[in-house]
């Protein structure tokens, strides 16, 4: 009787060559999700940003409606702004700089945090025209 031997033929793939393959496409992948979650946090972070300034926009108009001898001379004022779904913390801060308060002229400085984190601020002189 003759024994049949089993010859590697070099046709397909064997045990070893699959695992391997799986691990470097595992590797591959777990990198590209590692980025796509950095850029979901970098893009949540801009929103956030670009949405506190239209809030901080917003207030600032809804001063500029008003006379500037009629907005106070010192201190601030804290309002929930919601935007997006989100409520957002507007500062206003009148004549910090009080080189540019006078009678008919009042700096205004409206800083805006989501969370208690500070996502930038927006500042500006209101004078009175004639």
């Amino acid at each position: 009787m003759k024994l049949r031997t089993i010859r590697d033929s070099g046709r397909g793939f064997a045990l070893l060559d699959s695992m391997i393959s799986i691990v470097i496409l595992l590797v591959v992948i777990s990198s590209l999700t590692a980025g796509a979650v950095k850029y979901m946090k970098y893009n949540r972070t801009a929103e956030l940003k670009t949405t506190a300034a239209l809030v901080a926009q917003k207030k600032l108009e809804e001063y500029r409606q008003q006379d500037p001898a009629s907005l106070p001379t010192s201190g601030s004022v804290n309002s929930v702004v919601t935007s997006g779904g989100r409520n957002f913390t507007a500062t206003t801060t009148f004549c910090s700089l009080s080189t540019f308060c006078d009678t008919n002229s009042r700096h205004v400085k409206v800083s805006v945090s989501y969370q208690s984190v500070s996502l930038g601020s927006l500042e500006t002189v209101y004078t009175q025209l004639k």
